[in-house]
């Protein structure tokens, strides 16, 4: 990382501000629903059980849309605004574009991992984590050490 021009750890810093931001608030909304969830379920509310999760499943698919929108058509304005200047300018905008295709599934697949866990289905959610950082730790090998002939990213 040593060769890297300073100006795109500038351009992430910049993106992930407003990022992260847009994960706390699918974050937030998913532990309220698991909250909710299982105290309906320990009060035997099913019906209420599912009520909220489906508000949940609604409320965090057409917020992450709507940032998703937002940081693709309009980030530069909200760059701009936090005194981002060019070529930082830039290369933020380029970066938050592209970690905004992320948000498209985020609020989902988060609903759903609250949802199972309001309701006490927590061994698929282990397997697919365990599944998940596997395979991040093999393509992580592969991606940066160049291997099966990949190119080399050190």
């Amino acid at each position: 990382m040593g060769h890297v021009d300073s100006k795109y750890f500038s351009a992430v810093g910049n993106a992930l501000v407003p990022y992260y931001a847009v994960t706390a608030i699918i974050t937030a909304i998913c532990c309220g629903t698991t909250i909710l969830i299982a105290q309906n379920i320990g009060a035997k509310n099913e019906s209420q059980s599912k009520n909220y999760a489906e508000c949940s499943f609604i409320g965090n698919s057409i917020f992450p849309l709507l940032a998703f929108l937002f940081f693709f058509f309009a980030s530069g304005y909200m760059f701009k605004l936090m005194g981002v200047q060019s070529p930082v300018l830039e290369y933020s905008t380029s970066y938050i574009k592209i970690l905004a295709f992320t948000l498209l599934i985020l609020g989902v697949v988060s609903t759903s991992i609250s949802v199972m866990q309001g309701i006490g289905i927590t061994k698929i959610i282990m397997l697919s984590g365990l599944i998940s950082n596997a395979l991040n730790i093999l393509l992580d090998w592969i991606l940066i050490f160049g291997k099966f002939g990949f190119p080399q990213m050190i």
